[in-house]
């Protein structure tokens, strides 16, 4: 019996112990190399939205600070975004100009009541800006404005019943070079939460009607786009994965569809057209186990365009539906995928695995630097040292905004 307890004990230790291993850290690298530990610049802020509030915490370590932000609403669709000169800008009963520094904020739009804003972009230069609303009901105008940042206007407007119902999806450049010329659109078909199919574009300097460049049907459309270079990243099918039942994903993603293909192209032309079209990861079609099937979410490309990250993983056929994540970047140059993703798995692209229940990627801090989410808390991820620190532990979900200057 002695000898039973003193085992046991010493099991226990050891189950502890290994617990520990796996909780931390939340990325895993290939080939079992230890992760060195990231030290970030003492400059630097991190700025995340919660359900409630907007948070900023220093990257190299501290506490969060709550952002005085009156009229905030948390919403997947329009999350906040960091304007290149470290402003924010916020929506939700309308929608705000914020200074992390000063304190100070504008208010720049209303959202009238009975009306719900459905999306919310930036030029890449911070310049402009285009949102769009549409009735809670399917009674009312869907709207989409746009224009410089203090000074959108409306561009569009449509019956909320005739689909399809226009979104904001990215400005875009015209093929002579014309900044901020085109304002790139989806149809989210009446759905307000954080659904895009299709792609249109609406010229700015005319008054046109939108013009088809992706196709919405049957479940596909554009997943990422980088101005400066006109590149698209979109689907051809996107299918849904159910959420788990312990509660480790945000529960507003139940009905959320998740890319099942990706596509890399540029677009070109007058009018605008999809172009060098390299499907880099095909669909996987009909599979008898739904356990088989690898799903991409949270898709980046680097400030310079020339890579792209993305989080792919597989779901467990039976309840809790556990989750199992692995971290990718594919190299983009000269237009074109240069990593073949042929044969997944443990094929190139795959840069590290992870223990964690759900991963969603926030964006670059750099052009080697991933910011992510993983199981109620932020981590920096450097590609270049294999180097990984987390930031800060809200102790529940929370969405990425970006990282600037200290203010």
């Amino acid at each position: 019996m002695i000898i039973f307890t003193s085992l046991f004990v010493s099991n226990l230790a050891g189950l502890t112990k290994v617990r520990a291993t796996v909780a931390l850290p939340s990325l895993q690298a290939l080939g079992g190399k230890t992760l060195q530990k990231l030290v970030l610049p003492a400059d630097q802020e991190l700025f995340y939205a919660g359900t409630s509030f907007i948070f900023s915490v220093p990257t190299a370590g501290g506490a969060p600070r709550i952002l005085d932000t009156p009229g905030y609403r948390y919403n997947r669709s329009t999350p906040p975004l960091l304007l290149p000169d470290g402003r924010l800008v916020y929506g939700g009963t309308g929608i705000w100009l914020f200074d992390p520094g000063t304190g100070q904020r504008q208010q720049l739009a209303s959202i009238a009541d009975g009306d719900v804003l459905t999306s919310l972009v930036t030029s890449s230069d911070g310049t402009q800006l285009a949102w769009s609303s549409a009735p809670i009901g399917r009674s009312g105008k869907i709207e989409v404005y746009a224009g410089p940042l203090t000074q959108g206007k409306r561009i569009y407007q449509q019956v909320a019943s005739q689909c399809p119902c226009f979104r904001a999806f990215s400005y875009a450049n015209s093929s002579a070079g014309q900044a901020n010329s085109i304002l790139l659109l989806t149809n989210d078909r009446s759905d307000h939460r954080l659904v895009q199919y299709g792609l249109w574009a609406l010229d700015l300097t005319q008054s046109t009607q939108p013009y088809q460049i992706l196709q919405d049907a049957p479940q596909q459309g554009p997943l990422a786009y980088v101005q400066a270079q006109n590149l698209l990243l979109s689907s051809s099918y996107e299918g849904f994965v159910p959420l788990p039942t312990d509660r480790s994903a945000p529960g507003d993603m139940s009905s959320f569809s998740y890319a099942n293909s990706l596509t890399f192209s540029s677009l070109n032309g007058t009018p605008l057209q999809s172009q060098n079209a390299q499907t880099f990861l095909a669909e996987q079609g009909n599979l008898s186990n739904s356990a088989v099937y690898h799903w991409v979410t949270s898709p980046f490309f680097s400030p310079d365009g020339k890579q792209l990250a993305y989080v792919e993983f597989s779901s467990d056929s039976h309840d809790p539906f556990t989750r199992h994540s692995a971290l990718y970047i594919e190299q983009v140059e000269q237009n074109a995928v240069t990593k073949s993703t042929a044969g997944r798995g443990h094929g190139p692209g795959l840069v590290a695995t992870s223990t964690s229940r759900y991963v969603e990627l926030g964006g670059w801090l750099d052009e080697h630097t991933l910011l992510f989410y993983a199981d109620n808390a932020l981590y920096a991820f450097d590609l270049q040292q294999g180097a990984l620190t987390q930031i800060v532990s809200p102790g529940a979900y929370v969405k990425i905004i970006g990282v600037g200057k200290k203010r």
